[in-house]
């Protein structure tokens, strides 16, 4: 359903206003979309960088505490030892106030401190038995586990030059006890330190990859993050990944890092993965970590925060389509009443248009305005009073046309009863033509004149020019030929008589005739032509290898110069002869593509038609130029006559 055109120009104004309201915004948030990424991007290359050293460093954290621990812990055996050998001096305290001393400071650490983990001291005889002990191995009922560990394992400190023993376990079991053991300082006797597991295991878990990789969680920029193994082992992971819960994403994660650790040669894997209820716009990066050989042992995964940036750019989207929508309706509104100053003198110029259409060219239009719509106006006024003049000039050239079609019909009627109505009927000869001119009248014609004895003469004739004035020249000369025709034998003879004639009549008017003129003599089979600067006819017979043209010397055309001569050329005929005689509008007759028709190809559809009845040879004929033309109109008349001598058949009417 078509639209009003106030309608139209309303919706058209608020569409413009939420168009261009709408494509600013666009703009502003597609250019604040990249700055953001391209900070974001910033800002978390430079926060994955930072991780992945501070993370790649934390991971020989832990055995770097377990190493400075042993060390403390040898320090401690060491001070007790040299302790010890002070406090055994003669004037020196006894071995039970040196092992309550000892005792004393690991209660007071324990009270005081925070984490200790030295649990026991014990130093042990030249015989492998305990004599100055805390309490937590002095108390030991059974003798034999008065020795902290195992004798094979610390009895060789007894030898000189024995270096340390060490055994940092996890606590589970006496095989896994944690303890240092040193010689004596100044004799023979082992000196040891214990630990509480425990308080290690915890000491070490505070510098733990876990720890670690929680520290360098960031909330607002992080998912989450995930160390993994080149086993494919997660050894770490913090934030909201739960990688434990969801197998998919955990499959996703490990599969990403063991493909990069397999060939970690690239530096960097990126991939966006759909976390858990999100989006799926996540992007998720792949870093090496390197061991303090330099190795790459490990891969980093951080999932990036980036779908919630796009959720915000997704919710400042719909903000946008609502206030567009309301930017829509408040132009609409506005447009409304714009339109009506703007619609009300279209109406009156439609209306006016109406009253022009129903033929009222008396109506005018009348605004009391001054802007462009007066100027229409007038416009219209204007236009109205032209059309009116055109209308009257219009009737009175159409009726001069109708006059002049009238006499264009009746000259085509009377150049056709001109032409012959049918051939005549001469024994032993076939007679046909055909004419089509270019215009209503044209200026091509032929005749067949009996001139008694088995003799006809056949005739064709090309006016110069086209239409209605070649037309005239055409019965103009066609009246003389046949006046003369019965006053000589010759074609020569006639062509002269006819050509002084004629230029009588039409030599003031620079215009001619070609005329090709034959007398054939059936008693006798002879054809004797001549030629008025007409193209020679073409001559083939069935039995005959292909066929000839009929040369013979030109003369001028009729009616350019007076007393002008003519020769003649005689031929035999053949049973079956036939000759094709025909206008210059059949040669020329062109294509869509400006190619003329030509002689070549007459001569080549009369050999292959030869055989045919001279009727279908003529339509053959007719129907290979109109293929060529291809629906292009003739650009000159066209005209064609056959005659084929057949002194075996009897005269037929053949029709025209």
């Amino acid at each position: 359903m078509s639209l009003r055109f106030r309608t139209r120009l309303n919706l058209t104004i608020a569409s413009l206003v939420f168009l261009v309201v709408t494509g600013m915004t666009l703009v502003v948030l597609v250019i604040w979309g990249f700055d953001m990424w391209e900070q974001n991007w910033r800002k978390g290359t430079v926060l994955t960088q930072v991780t992945t050293r501070n993370i790649e460093y934390g991971l020989s954290l832990p055995d770097q505490v377990q190493a400075h621990l042993r060390n403390q812990m040898l320090a401690q055996a060491y001070l007790t030892a040299e302790l010890v050998a002070l406090a055994e001096r003669p004037e020196a305290s006894s071995p039970e106030d040196i092992s309550m001393a000892l005792q004393r400071v690991i209660d007071l650490v324990r009270e005081h401190g925070d984490g200790a983990f030295i649990t026991d001291f014990a130093v042990t005889g030249s015989e492998g038995r305990p004599y100055i002990a805390t309490r937590n191995r002095s108390e030991s009922e059974d003798p034999t586990g008065e020795i902290p560990q195992l004798p094979e394992k610390l009895m060789p400190l007894l030898s000189p030059g024995a270096g340390p023993v060490t055994q940092l376990g996890t606590g589970e079991g006496e095989e896994e006890a944690t303890y240092v053991g040193v010689p004596g300082a100044d004799k023979p006797r082992i000196v040891q330190v214990s630990a509480d597991p425990k308080v290690m295991d915890e000491m070490a878990s505070f510098f733990s990859v876990q720890k670690l990789t929680e520290r360098f969680m960031i909330p607002e920029e992080y998912w989450g993050i995930a160390i993994v193994d080149s086993a494919g082992n997660i050894v770490a992971e913090a934030g909201d990944l739960n990688l434990s819960s969801f197998t998919g994403l955990r499959k996703k994660v490990v599969q990403l890092c063991v493909g990069f650790l397999r060939s970690p040669e690239d530096g960097v894997a990126f991939e966006y993965i759909g976390r858990q209820g999100g989006l799926g716009w996540d992007l998720g990066v792949v870093t090496p970590l390197l061991n303090p050989s330099g190795e790459v042992t490990h891969a980093l995964f951080i999932m990036h925060n980036s779908s919630s940036q796009l959720t915000y750019l997704l919710d400042r989207l719909g903000v946008l389509i609502t206030v567009g929508f309301a930017l829509f309706m408040a132009s609409l509104i506005v447009s409304i009443f714009l339109s009506r100053g703007l619609s009300k003198p279209l109406i009156e110029l439609a209306k006016g248009a109406r009253e022009f259409g129903a033929g009222n060219f008396n109506y005018r239009l009348r605004m009391k305005r001054k802007d462009e719509f007066n100027d229409l106006a007038q416009s219209f006024n204007t236009m109205a009073i032209s059309i009116q003049e055109y209308v009257h000039e219009l009737e009175q050239e159409t009726s001069r046309r109708e006059r002049l079609e009238s006499e264009f019909r009746i000259a085509a009627e009377l150049q056709r009863t001109l032409l012959p109505e049918a051939p005549p009927l001469i024994e032993g000869l076939e007679l046909i033509g055909w004419s089509q001119p270019s215009k209503d009248v044209g200026g091509d014609f032929y005749d067949f004149i009996e001139m008694g004895d088995g003799r006809v003469a056949v005739v064709l004739g090309d006016a110069t020019g086209k239409g209605l004035s070649a037309a005239l020249l055409s019965t103009e000369c066609s009246s003389v030929l046949r006046t003369l025709a019965d006053q000589t034998d010759s074609p020569s003879d006639l062509l002269y008589r006819t050509n002084n004639e004629f230029f009588k009549r039409i030599g003031a008017t620079h215009r001619f005739v070609t005329l090709f003129l034959m007398i054939i003599d059936t008693r006798h089979g002879t054809a004797t032509y001549a030629s008025a600067g007409h193209p020679p006819p073409f001559l083939v017979n069935p039995g005959a290898k292909g066929g000839r043209w009929l040369e013979s010397e030109a003369g001028y055309p009729l009616g350019i110069v007076n007393g002008a001569a003519f020769s003649e050329t005689e031929i035999r005929l053949e049973a079956r002869d036939t000759i094709v005689i025909y206008s210059d509008g059949l040669t020329d007759a062109q294509n869509p593509a400006s190619e003329m028709y030509g002689e070549d190809r007459i001569e080549k559809i009369l050999q292959a038609t030869s055989a045919e009845p001279s009727e279908e040879l003529l339509r053959d004929l007719r129907a290979d130029a109109e293929k060529h033309m291809d629906g292009k109109d003739p650009i000159d008349d066209m005209t064609i006559v056959v005659v084929r001598f057949n002194p075996l058949v009897e005269a037929q009417v053949r029709p025209s």
